[in-house]
């Protein structure tokens, strides 16, 4: 169990105040949920004001298609969840596990992720552009034409992943990859930076 460092009341109090001004056509709905362990929870595709979930344990959940703006998931942990479509903008997730989700055509544009792992996932075509990375593992994951672009990080480590086709190769600054990772991705680093390879 991570050690809480900040309730989630801490951190959601100045993205809650802000949300009004910014996000007009969010929806109604809000999902809130903390210290619970479910099998099989679902939360129903559509536009939620926020998700704010905190100290969960979720196995085989379904999030598919779901809408939400800056919301935040603290020291959860999601097995063999269906997040296909989820949209979760300028989010932050926090001491998080995800392991064998299906999480193809997310939307995790300019969210912050801090102390996560991603195990056994599909990532395929996930947006994380101008995400901020602390201390996140990509373990034998699916990223093929996943989005990087702009984004940053402080250690970010890629172990036995699938990288083909990423875009936003130059938002990998930094990041630890496997030696295979570096020939597979080659020509998108040549592509980026207007190298040309004599043949």
């Amino acid at each position: 169990m991570v050690k809480a460092t900040k309730t989630i009341q801490e951190l959601i109090e100045k993205p809650r105040r802000e949300i009004e001004n910014i996000h007009d056509d969010v929806g109604e709905d809000m999902v809130e949920h903390a210290g619970v362990t479910k099998q099989s929870f679902e939360i129903p595709a559509g536009k939620y004001r926020y998700i704010d979930i905190s100290d969960c344990t979720f196995v085989d959940s379904f999030m598919n298609n779901v809408e939400t703006f800056r919301s935040i998931v603290l020291r959860v942990s999601f097995t063999g969840a269906q997040m296909t479509g989820l949209q979760l903008a300028e989010g932050a997730v926090t001491d998080m596990v995800f392991k064998n989700c299906r999480m193809n055509l997310t939307n995790f544009r300019n969210a912050k992720f801090t102390r996560c792992t991603f195990t056994d996932c599909d990532l395929r075509e996930a947006d994380f552009g101008g995400c901020t990375f602390e201390n996140v593992l990509f373990e034998s994951c699916q990223l093929d034409e996943a989005e990087f672009s702009n984004a940053q990080s402080k250690r970010l480590e890629f172990e036995d992943c699938h990288l083909g086709s990423i875009k936003g190769v130059s938002g990998l600054r930094g990041a630890l990859l496997d030696e295979t990772n570096i020939t597979e991705l080659a020509p998108l680093f040549a592509t980026d930076y207007n190298i040309t390879v004599r043949e």
